[in-house]
């Protein structure tokens, strides 16, 4: 991958992972909008990712920085190993809000938005794995 298409996927990154992070923190922090006090472990999940979210965006930004500092287009490596380790995590965080979800504690419109992110997760998964066989098909002829 050439040094400016990576640098658009990690914007895309940057973006997604800030919009996501805050979309979570709202969801998870406004007390109409997760219904009652008996939401404990989705609300409690969703906060925490929402930190995760916010934190890897911030690390994202502090690459960039350090790479235009030292004029060093290698520190993007660094980008992708954190982009592998948000991944990991991100798998993680999906199999708690399917857990959060099962519980089927009241949680109003956290829940709501939960259920839409694990719906349009998924199809950008099914997306990436179909694009990445088209990918490797295409490699083989």
């Amino acid at each position: 991958m050439d040094s400016k298409t990576r640098q658009q996927a990690a914007w895309l990154t940057l973006i997604s992972s800030a919009v996501i992070g805050g979309s979570f923190y709202y969801f998870s922090s406004q007390e109409e909008l997760y219904e009652s006090e008996d939401c404990l472990k989705l609300r409690n999940y969703a906060h925490n990712y929402s930190i995760f979210c916010i934190t890897f965006a911030i690390f994202i930004i502090l690459i960039w920085v350090t790479s235009k500092l030292i004029k060093d287009e290698g520190c993007n490596s660094g980008i992708d190993c954190i982009q592998l380790l948000s991944g990991i995590v991100g798998v993680v965080f999906i199999i708690l809000f399917a857990y959060g979800l099962y519980l089927q504690e009241p949680c109003g419109e956290l829940r709501t938005f939960t259920v839409i992110y694990l719906i349009i997760i998924s199809i950008l998964f099914c997306c990436g794995c179909c694009g990445m066989c088209c990918a490797l098909g295409s490699l083989k002829q």
